[in-house]
């Protein structure tokens, strides 16, 4: 059942999902500036990220375990300021059985912003629910890549983005 995704009933259940430096994300090995490039929106609300090492970045969901056992998607707009890159971006679980890549995806960024979304089902008993960006060596040592519209939602493909600050917001309300 995709819930949220009909009209304007999608709830983003990510937090801080146009202020990178706000406290639900998590890094390893990346700088990051709010409000340094022109969003697909059109506004100065994308955030620009810079590596220094391995570099990853989490949008966390505080409290996971009511969605345990359905469909998520979790979406996120990007870009590479110049030329192309490669980067991964999946979605981490943890819950009874475990630590858990659900839906990992290597994208291919550009100087234009793309849309990517990454979907599964979750596992029993949640206690991690994260958005990454990067990890697994694909986000390295001196790249840098803008990023803006971090979602996560009840369903199997993404809807429309909505913004979000320390709480969930469904649009339309």
């Amino acid at each position: 059942e995709d819930e949220g995704t009909a009209g304007t009933s999608v709830t983003n259940f990510l937090p801080y999902s146009q202020r990178l430096t706000a406290s639900s994300w998590l890094t390893g090995a990346v700088s990051m500036t709010d409000n340094t490039a022109t969003a697909p929106d059109g506004s100065n609300t994308a955030a620009t990220l810079t590596a220094s090492g391995d570099g990853w970045l989490d949008d966390v969901i505080s409290n996971p375990a009511p969605f345990s056992g359905v469909a998520v998607t979790g979406s996120v707009w990007l870009r590479a300021p110049s030329g192309t890159q490669t980067v991964l971006v999946s979605l981490i679980e943890t819950g009874q059985e475990g630590w858990n890549v659900l839906g990992g995806q290597w994208v291919t960024l550009t100087t234009d912003w793309q849309r990517f979304q990454v979907a599964g089902t979750t596992q029993n008993a949640l206690s991690e629910l994260n958005l990454q960006i990067g990890g697994a060596n694909s986000f390295v040592s001196g790249q840098t890549l803008n990023v803006w519209g971090t979602q996560m939602e009840l369903a199997s493909i993404a809807g429309p983005y909505v913004a979000t600050g320390a709480v969930p917001v469904t649009a339309g309300t």
